[in-house]
């Protein structure tokens, strides 16, 4: 798949992922869904420099994501919970990264 064609697929499911309308609850949730099983095993196997590309794009919404603080749902244990997900995921991502990418 050409460089441009493979960063917009993956530009897809990263926005899903990233897009918290679709938490729905703390079981059934596309996000999670998406992250483990898409974009996690994209992160896994694509080539070196396609994987680059990816972080390149998206470095930014990721950390934005980091930033989050957790007192913003204090109150909501639910989205409380989807948020302290959501981190551990691009966490996970960023593992990926840094382990497939030489020093």
């Amino acid at each position: 798949m050409p460089g441009a064609d493979f960063l917009v697929a993956v530009s897809e499911f990263m926005a899903e992922f990233l897009n918290r309308s679709f938490d729905q609850s703390v079981d059934d949730n596309i996000r999670w869904a998406i992250a483990s099983k898409i974009i996690a095993r994209i992160l896994e196997t694509c080539p070196q420099d396609r994987l680059i590309d990816v972080f390149t794009k998206w470095n930014s919404q990721l950390l934005d994501s980091l930033e989050q603080p957790f007192g913003a749902h204090e109150g909501d244990q639910i989205q409380f919970f989807n948020l302290v997900r959501e981190k551990s995921h691009v966490m996970a991502f960023y593992e990926i990264l840094y382990r497939r990418l030489p020093a």
